[in-house]
């Protein structure tokens, strides 16, 4: 009873130290510059944590009449909420395929930061 009214005591998503995420909020904000509404998904989706149909109800909420090809031909048209869907899932994955290789570069060329090294000589 006392796990339902208390949270959790262990976070249950993972989470990264300060230079990790200086770092990738550096490569993010070079990659993704060009593209503020993938930005946006890709901020509510790993920062805030909402999930994909939370994104996708939201822009289909703030959506404006647009062009859409229908079997009549292209019509001023509100997407509908799957529309949204799609477009959140397609911009995530796009999102996520261009900033891999970036962040793995990265990763793996950074220095080992010197005041990590200073405090482990001080605790040995």
């Amino acid at each position: 009873f006392m796990q339902t009214v208390e949270p959790d005591k262990n976070p249950t998503r993972p989470m990264c130290n300060d230079d990790d995420g200086m770092l990738i909020s550096q490569v993010v904000d070079s990659v993704i510059a060009t593209d503020a509404q993938a930005y946006a998904i890709l901020l509510s989706y790993y920062a805030n944590g909402s999930s994909k149909l939370a994104i996708a109800s939201y822009y289909h909420g703030v959506a404006k009449p647009r062009k859409m090809n229908t079997r009549s031909g292209g019509k001023i048209k509100v997407p509908s909420m799957r529309t949204c869907r799609r477009e959140v899932d397609d911009k995530l994955k796009a999102a996520q395929w261009v900033l891999c290789e970036p962040l793995r570069n990265a990763m793996n060329s950074r220095k080992r930061v010197t005041k990590v090294r200073k405090i482990a000589e001080l605790c040995y």
